[in-house]
């Protein structure tokens, strides 16, 4: 039992290994190795004040919750008037478009290549299927709303979609997709035998859900744009947001308790909650000509919301102080957590470290400063897509005109950096945008040329990379970092190969030179000249057996 475990365990090593580095798959499924059954395990589970002990009972506590969460939530705060008018209008809007509909018929060839574009490495379901730098102080409102994506109500959804546009097909596809829906429970690899309806929601996590979300929520996005109560850099800059994150920007701190107000009106019309304990108040210390304001000043429905140095939104740290230091710090602790959260036997490495040019050139990666260029490059290339009225637009066209080369501004970051990379004059990008295509076409030639010599010019300055051959193809792994087949024994050999070629492989030389000569670099094989590289792979005599085959 014992060699049958051992060939099967080094079977899957070999298998691994020969999958090559670059496979997604591969890398979540050794992450879910690693992070074992613990991370899904949960003895108790308490919903509504109610306990739910063992897995079955567990599984009955998640049922009810998510239960109780898809029927149609009834609040007295809600305006119940205006969510009556919309069910009727929506059922308008729906029976308009199926007398206006025109069925177009859909080819097997059609569904089979949408089938082919389709993750299937998701889970299977029930049936199997599978900064800117702000002259003045600023305050910032953080808006926490309670399970945002999964009280959308859907009349709400069909109304927004017809006021934009979407076609008849569209309108009642997605009414077909949500109406009468059900879902169970799947926990422990058991199934709840209990089906609940689903009333309200779009399926946060599915494929489309944050474009139907944003459909809701442009409409108050909208609203506090063209309000006049927002933060300004020079263009209004009211309300960056990220689906159900939503920040509310403000230079006056009466301003921003109207657009809290706007923002509090819209949540009861489309039927959701927000959260005054969730939801805080940051107020930017930056300037002299700020205002202290007390506890208690900004309300939501009410009640007093929190005044906080820092909190996150989208996932970053935002602080009073704008201190990118302390900001910058803070996620990075966050990522490291992250990272050591998935790896669950932590980071380790050998005694030393490796030149950069040697891993990049053995592994034909980019650094991480050049993935981090990439990312900030390609976000202008995006901006310069964008309408000429959207806010992105204009401030790009402002920083670019107005600040200096010294300025903090994203902008001129990113200037700074197609500079370095050898694309000049962003302006004249930012008014005759190239396409996507092409944008990311001439930022992976600028980068591969810059790269490519850099790491080349590097490895040419090491002693102990004299051996190895100085060629940086990026993307493709290096000859001596790949196996000729899967077999163990080939796979063992590259450790031993990249040593020799990198010059960390210990020889008797390297022994003396650390001992201060108290250990001998003669050959303890021949005995006959001291252990160098080409001592060791060339000269040595009783070597010689092993080397002629090889030659």
């Amino acid at each position: 039992m014992q060699s049958r475990s051992c060939t099967s365990q080094n079977t899957r090593t070999s298998e691994n290994h020969r999958r090559g580095y670059n496979d997604p798959a591969l890398f979540y499924s050794l992450i879910k190795k690693q992070r074992g059954k613990l991370s899904r395990f949960i003895e108790e589970l308490t919903v509504d004040e109610e306990i739910f002990q063992s897995p079955v009972n567990v599984m009955k506590g998640w049922n009810k919750y998510f239960g109780d969460l898809a029927k149609k939530s009834n609040n007295n705060s809600f305006d119940t008037k205006y969510q009556n008018l919309i069910e009727k209008e929506a059922t308008h809007i729906i029976k308009m478009c199926k007398d206006k509909y025109i069925h177009q018929e859909i080819t097997t060839e059609e569904i089979k290549k949408a089938v082919s574009k389709l993750n299937t490495n998701k889970a299977e379901d029930f049936y199997g299927l599978t900064a800117e730098h702000f002259i003045h102080g600023i305050y910032i409102a953080l808006l926490d709303g309670k399970s945002a994506f999964d009280v959308v109500v859907h009349a709400n959804l069909i109304r927004r979609m017809f006021q934009i546009d979407f076609t008849e097909q569209s309108i009642l596809l997605l009414n077909n997709l949500y109406e009468k829906a059900s879902s169970l429970i799947k926990w422990n690899n058991l199934m709840s035998k209990q089906m609940f309806t689903i009333d309200q929601g779009v399926r946060q996590g599915g494929a489309f859900s944050a474009d139907l979300y944003k459909i809701c929520i442009n409409p108050l996005l909208n609203i506090l744009s063209t309000s006049g109560f927002c933060g300004r850099v020079e263009n209004n800059c009211c309300a960056p947001t990220c689906a159900d994150d939503v920040a509310l920007t403000s230079n006056n701190p009466l301003e921003l308790q109207t657009i809290i107000d706007i923002s509090l009106d819209f949540s009861k019309r489309e039927g959701y909650l927000l959260q005054p304990t969730k939801s805080v108040v940051i107020p930017v210390k930056i300037c002299r000509k700020f205002l202290e304001i007390e506890d208690g000043f900004w309300k939501l429905n009410g009640k007093n919301m929190s005044i906080v140095p820092n909190a996150s939104h989208i996932g970053i740290q935002k602080s009073d102080k704008n201190s990118d230091d302390t900001i910058v710090n803070e996620n990075i602790k966050k990522a490291r957590r992250a990272m050591y959260s998935l790896m669950g036997t932590g980071l380790h490495g050998e005694n030393g470290l490796d030149t950069d040019s040697a891993v990049y050139t053995l592994s034909g990666l980019l650094p991480i400063e050049a993935e981090i260029h990439v990312k900030a490059i390609n976000l202008f290339g995006n901006i310069s897509r964008a309408k000429c009225d959207s806010i992105e637009w204009r401030l790009a066209e402002r920083q670019l005109q107005i600040k200096p080369q010294n300025s903090h501004s994203w902008f001129i970051e990113v200037k700074e950096l197609c500079l370095k990379y050898e694309i000049t004059d962003l302006y004249v990008y930012l008014n005759n945008p190239l396409s996507k295509f092409q944008w990311k076409k001439l930022v992976k030639s600028k980068f591969h040329d810059y790269w490519t010599s850099k790491i080349i010019d590097e490895s040419k300055g090491y002693s102990t990379l004299k051996f190895m051959d100085h060629k940086y193809n990026i993307g493709s792994v290096h000859p001596l970092a790949i196996s000729v087949s899967a077999n163990l024994k080939d796979i063992n050999k590259i450790p031993v190969r990249l040593k020799i070629a990198t010059g960390n492989y210990i020889l008797q030389t390297h022994k003396a030179s650390l001992s201060k000569n108290h250990i001998s670099s003669i050959c303890k094989l021949c005995s006959k000249a001291d252990e160098t590289v080409e001592h060791f792979i060339l000269l040595c005599e009783k070597l010689e057996e092993a080397r002629i085959p090889l030659m």
